[in-house]
């Protein structure tokens, strides 16, 4: 049975701080949100590569 797992994110002050710094350095502006995740279980994907 295949479920639909939705998990808060939250990005705590440290990181934001850190994550900010690293973009402006860089001269990306951005503007970062709280959000979810979103995953599917017991999913299994095989990845099949032609020679």
């Amino acid at each position: 049975m295949m479920q639909i797992v939705k998990e808060k994110l939250e990005i705590d002050k440290i990181s934001e701080k850190k994550i900010n710094n690293l973009l402006k350095f860089n001269n990306i502006k951005t503007k970062l949100e709280n959000g979810n995740i979103i995953s599917l279980t017991n999913i299994n994907i095989a990845y099949i590569k032609n020679l």
